[in-house]
């Protein structure tokens, strides 16, 4: 039910506020009402300027984007985050700004996927999907995508999977002509 909730506040606040800073703000303060039970999520909120390459996105306790440049060095995307939404509504949700080049990917994903673990209680962590993420610029999204979650089940091997996981790849193609 909370997610289900919270999914219809972001859907309502988004539709009326461009600034992923304040729908968060908005999302948190509607999800502190009511929460009796102490839920909370993580989210990152981001915008794409399609003629620019202009990313502006807000983070609530999520972990970073994964950037891999059509030419440079892959690496976590530095910025400032918030609090989780949902627990205090008296939080602060930094909006930060990244420009994509033609051919840049960014990756997104849950903490299921960094905090994945293998049978000795090891975890798949940050530097990890950074190597893998690096490994597999190059190829199309679809196979960028499968590739991070194929070499996260591999580590996992046959441990139980404790958290969801979830992976979006995102790849800036340009401005429309």
């Amino acid at each position: 039910r909370f997610m289900a909730r919270t999914k219809t506040v972001f859907e309502a606040m988004a539709a009326r506020e461009g600034d992923p800073g304040r729908v968060l703000d908005r999302v948190n303060r509607s999800l502190c009402r009511d929460n009796d039970a102490g839920m909370f999520v993580t989210a990152v909120l981001g915008v794409l300027e399609l003629a620019s390459g202009e990313v502006t996105f807000a983070s609530a306790g999520h972990d970073p984007p994964v950037l891999a440049p059509a030419s440079g060095d892959v690496h976590l995307v530095p910025g400032e985050g918030g609090r989780v939404l949902g627990l205090i509504e008296a939080s602060d949700f930094p909006v930060n700004r990244l420009r994509l080049a033609p051919g840049d990917a960014l990756v997104l994903y849950t903490d299921g996927v960094s905090e994945a673990q293998d049978g000795r209680g090891g975890f798949f962590g940050a530097e990890r999907l950074v190597s893998t993420t690096a490994l597999l610029r190059g190829v199309p999204t679809a196979a960028l995508t499968a590739g991070v979650l194929g070499s996260v089940r591999a580590f996992a091997g046959d441990a139980p999977q404790s958290d969801d996981i979830t992976i979006l790849t995102l790849r800036y193609l340009g401005p429309r002509s």
